[in-house]
């Protein structure tokens, strides 16, 4: 009686633990920008399909970007991509699978890039490492809809602390590229390894957004 009550006490702390290591199917964080502006990021997803709205909200001038696609064995598998500023469309790209290729560019123009590996919006690429507690190791392809990177993979650099939802929590950093190709990443294993930190660099100057809270949905 005493083995079997041991049992079922086993098996409950092991379907709770799992339960709370399952990142939700719909989940909203929220970010601080550049000069404490605030950003916020919604990820929804299901066993076919998912979909990732990024608002960063700087006064008079939003910044809105929406990527939709498919889940295919763990892996987001981008098809649309599209940067819309102050209301108005500035960049965008499109992920054809079958022919291998991205078409993307900045409002009003078309330009193409061959698929050459598993190919990504930035955030996205975020999003993946969440989903696999890890950043991928083989190479991504990602793209902010203005230009096509080839990404190597990411490597581990350290730890560091972070405040999320108020509780202080470790986050794991990796880095992929160098210089002002550099793109870092930082995952709350605490946290369902939500991306806690996601920053890149531009013409010598380091964008960045960092967690500060979240809610499932």
């Amino acid at each position: 009686m005493i083995q079997r009550l041991l049992l079922i006490s086993t098996l409950t702390f092991l379907t709770l633990f799992t339960q709370a290591e399952t990142l939700p199917h719909k989940i909203k964080l929220n970010f601080t920008g550049p000069f404490q502006v605030p950003a916020s990021m919604t990820f929804t997803y299901d066993d076919a399909t998912y979909n990732l709205d990024t608002t960063v909200h700087i006064p008079f001038k939003n910044m809105h970007f929406t990527s939709k696609g498919a889940v295919n064995n763990n892996r987001l598998i981008t098809q649309s991509f599209e940067d819309v500023r102050s209301g108005k469309p500035y960049a965008y790209a499109n992920f054809d699978t079958a022919k291998k290729e991205i078409i993307y560019g900045r409002s009003g123009q078309v330009n193409n890039a061959k698929m050459t590996a598993l190919a990504q919006d930035f955030f996205t690429t975020a999003w993946q490492a969440t989903l696999n507690k890890a950043p991928i190791t083989e190479k991504v392809q990602t793209t902010n809809g203005k230009k096509v990177y080839e990404r190597p993979p990411f490597i581990k650099t350290g730890t560091e602390e972070a405040y999320i939802n108020g509780k202080q929590t470790p986050i794991t950093l990796y880095v992929s590229g160098e210089g002002d190709d550099r793109v870092e990443l930082g995952l709350s294993p605490q946290n369902y390894y939500l991306p806690a930190l996601i920053a890149y660099y531009e013409k010598g100057k380091r964008y960045e957004l960092r967690l500060k809270s979240y809610q499932a949905q």
